[in-house]
């Protein structure tokens, strides 16, 4: 679904950057006014719907998924650490500390691409030429670049952004909480 969101995002972007272009290869005609109004209206629609939406699907499942993330990683690390030899429990206990590390990243990269690429539209908004489009057109890519310039952020539970910041800190709180656990444990 994360990936999908990128590639609407980058569809956005590439039919802005073509707007002017279009104006440029057709006179100004009705066919080209109901092509311009047509992407616009895409464009707007998307945003607005799209943006809250996206968090009402995902918001408290990732909430959950994260705070399940933390006690995993901890509880392994801490499984792991007082393991002295090496057998198919350690084993299988790294794969999966592995593999969780790796899920939580996955999120927290597509996340950050899905606010990266939000950001993309505002930028590809102040780049273009606007001095040839329609008065109306010229409204509604206003109205899109003041709404794109706050980016799509997705929320864990409405509450922790899905970010390489939240990435790493949730290695430091499990890092944190491995090193309360040890401490209780000595």
């Amino acid at each position: 679904m994360l990936i999908q969101i990128c590639s609407q995002l980058d569809i956005i972007v590439y039919r802005l950057q073509s707007l002017p272009l279009l104006y440029r290869d057709d006179t100004k005609s009705l066919v080209f006014s109901k092509k311009e109004a047509r992407i616009i209206k895409k464009c707007v629609v998307f945003n607005y719907r799209f943006c809250s939406d996206l968090n009402n699907i995902f918001g408290i499942v990732l909430g959950f998924q994260f705070f399940g993330f933390v006690s995993n990683i901890c509880t392994l690390i801490f499984i792991l650490s007082t393991k002295h030899e090496i057998n198919d429990k350690v084993v299988i206990q790294s794969i999966t500390l592995t593999t969780v590390l790796f899920q939580l990243f996955l999120y927290c990269h597509f996340g950050n691409e899905v606010m990266v690429k939000s950001l993309k539209v505002a930028n590809v908004m102040n780049m273009m030429d606007w001095t040839v489009l329609s008065r109306s057109t010229q409204h509604h890519l206003l109205l899109i670049s003041v709404r794109a310039s706050r980016p799509i952020i997705l929320m864990s539970g409405s509450i922790i952004p899905i970010t390489y910041d939240t990435f790493l800190s949730i290695l430091r709180t499990s890092y944190a909480a491995y090193n309360l656990l040890m401490t209780i444990n000595a």
